[in-house]
């Protein structure tokens, strides 16, 4: 996720029955006595299947705590206590490509799968607990300021992003154009020798529109023609198929898919551009229940 959210696949289906589930639930909540400790799921949700025996008394009994006890308790709101609730959910099942967007975030992330927004131009997203670039996009002021993948971003102007989200983040590195964001970044360099080392950069950015490379082409006087593909958005697909007719009429014999530094993106994306090499009818995706 990212200044650039940077998900391998989307499981939207999913997200949009917890969301579903929990929202109609949120709605209830407001509207009536709450539920009395020890209820079960099959109280709240009686056509909900598999789920009869989940036992959220200790949900209840944190909600009403943080209530009684907790000093701001009004913030945040019943609605951003339900997104937190719904987001580990999520986070619980243990893979950083299965997420879930409140509204804001949501809004966010559909600007920077439709390919423009204002910031530095970085993929980024949690790795081993650490905030992490993914990839600096091509061109783009991160690219040019040096930034590269794999670097930790340890402070976004001055603040710490120990416990930091990603999309916490996007919003410090996301602003108006002409406007500047400093970054401490932790990165891991070979010395003489072979040995490993860790050096800490910093760098000042200044936030451009960034219009996301999709795809670049290069015909090689060797005969070998490549496509870059740098993510897989919106308009990927649209995009491959022009490089494939460009790649035809150059008369190259030989073809290069270049996916270094790609982050990943919509599945969809993906598989129509897979489709282009595999036969009709055959599978390109299997998801196992």
């Amino acid at each position: 996720m990212a200044e650039n959210y940077s998900p391998s696949r989307y499981v939207g289906i999913f997200l949009v029955i917890a969301f579903a589930f929990l929202g109609g639930w949120y709605v209830g909540y407001e509207r009536q006595t709450p539920f009395p400790f020890g209820a079960k799921v099959a109280e709240m949700a009686t056509s909900t299947e598999g789920i009869e025996n989940v036992d959220l008394s200790l949900f209840w009994k944190t909600w009403q705590l943080i209530d009684e006890k907790y000093p701001f308790a009004n913030k945040p709101n019943n609605k951003e206590r339900v997104y937190g609730a719904i987001q580990g959910l999520v986070a619980s099942l243990g893979d950083p490509y299965t997420v879930f967007f409140p509204p804001t975030e949501s809004k966010e992330f559909m600007e920077q799968v439709s390919g423009t927004f204002e910031g530095i131009g970085a993929e980024i997203g949690i790795r081993n607990n650490l905030l992490t670039v993914i990839a600096p996009l091509k061109g783009t002021p991160a690219d040019r300021a040096g930034v590269r993948a794999g670097d930790r971003i340890l402070k976004i102007n001055g603040t710490s992003t120990v416990a930091m989200t990603d999309v916490e983040a996007v919003r410090l590195l996301r602003g108006k154009r002409g406007t500047s964001v400093s970054l401490e970044l932790g990165r891991e360099t070979t010395a003489p020798g072979g040995a490993k080392k860790n050096e800490n950069i910093s760098v000042t950015i200044v936030r451009e529109p960034i219009d996301i490379p999709v795809i670049q082409t290069e015909s090689r006087k060797d005969g070998v023609f490549v496509i870059a593909l740098y993510n897989f958005s919106a308009p990927s697909a649209q995009k491959f198929q022009e490089a494939l007719r460009e790649f035809k009429a150059s008369g190259s014999k030989k073809l290069i898919i270049d996916l270094r530094g790609n982050p990943g993106g919509y599945l969809e994306a993906a598989v129509d551009m897979a489709s282009f090499f595999v036969p009709k009818d055959e599978v390109i995706v299997r998801e196992s229940e």
